[in-house]
């Protein structure tokens, strides 16, 4: 289903070119480009979120590599356009929110001895004995990213290139990772049961990143109406990142949920291609098919936190985690002369 953040940030995204052509009366050519994204990602950063309850003990290892984050529907729309003496490249993008699962269930007849991490941490100052040697336990990743970008275009000729088209510019990204694990004791714990020895931990990670980034296009003709064209662009961000994280169980063992915030400015960067091919169907009007590749470095990933869930001293923001991103895209190009 798409989420509503989606549905309101796509709305603002459509109505950015319009806006801009309206605010700026000294346009005098542009071109517009929105394309469909089917967006993919690496898996999350963060390792097991389970662990054996003694040294050497069988456990069920859930791993975050075992979560398979949807393919998720995206939408991208960029504004080429000269204003007064100068071209500018203005571009927004939203991805909906990108889901992966994970559940163990002590099914077998195998005896295992398996924990949740945060039970295992030497750090761990609440009571989590429903997380130890426990039956069952269910995770959800859910990544939500989207950004926005204005570039103002150097003169090929200024820096000696003629197939080419250089940029530089401002841009800011958000990418926000919530982690939400359940730890079920036994199996009548689980919904439906009569139990409640229950552990509920969430773990929200924010990056929101704001700084310069510089790229290049190409394009090469390859028949009457066939194109190929490329971008590729390298940035460095401040990031300013947020961890927001949550721990209750239901059969109060712990008298005070714990719910905190740290927050940090780190350093990171991207580096982003985008290879395309567009098809020429009238004077104005072309199609575009292509992918697309986003790396972006220097995050603060929710299950880094993981193991430290219940430790109360833990104030570190973790920002050397980094996410892959990588797409298929379709769009339409329509010049305006």
């Amino acid at each position: 289903m798409i989420s509503s953040t989606f549905t309101r940030t796509l709305t603002i995204i459509l109505s950015l070119p319009i806006f801009t052509l309206i605010a700026t009366s000294a346009v005098s050519a542009s071109e517009v480009n929105v394309e469909l994204l089917a967006m993919q990602r690496d898996t999350p950063d963060g390792g097991e979120l389970t662990g054996p309850n003694s040294p050497g003990d069988a456990y069920y290892s859930l791993k975050q590599e075992d979560f398979e984050p949807d393919t998720t529907p995206g939408l991208r729309v960029t504004l080429d356009t000269e204003i007064g003496d100068h071209d500018y490249i203005f571009s927004a993008f939203v991805i909906d929110a990108m889901q992966g699962d994970g559940l163990f269930g002590n099914t077998t007849t195998i005896s295992l001895s398996t924990d949740a991490r945060y039970d295992l941490d030497p750090g761990s100052d609440l009571d989590t004995s429903n997380a130890s040697l426990m039956e069952w336990m269910d995770a959800e990743h859910k990544t939500t990213l989207f950004g926005a970008e204005v570039n103002r275009v150097i003169p090929a000729e200024a820096i000696g290139l003629t197939q080419q088209k250089v940029y530089y510019g401002v841009r800011g990204l958000y990418l926000g990772e919530k982690l939400k694990s359940i730890a079920y004791d036994e199996t009548d714990d689980l919904p439906g049961g009569g139990g409640n020895d229950v552990d509920r931990g969430e773990i929200k990670t924010k990056n929101r990143l704001l700084g310069m980034q510089m790229g290049i296009q190409g394009d090469k003709q390859l028949s009457n109406k066939v194109t190929f064209a490329w971008d590729a662009k390298l940035g460095l961000y401040a990031n300013f990142a947020q961890r927001d994280r949550k721990f209750s169980t239901d059969n109060n063992n712990v008298v005070t949920p714990l719910s905190d915030e740290i927050d940090d400015t780190l350093f990171s960067q991207t580096i982003e291609i985008n290879p395309r091919i567009n098809v020429s169907v009238s004077k104005n009007t072309s199609l575009s098919f292509g992918a697309n590749v986003l790396w972006v470095n220097g995050i603060s990933a929710a299950g880094a936190h993981f193991a430290t869930l219940t430790d109360l001293d833990d104030n570190s923001i973790r920002g050397k985690d980094s996410a892959l991103f990588y797409s298929l895209n379709a769009g339409i190009n329509i010049g305006f002369d």
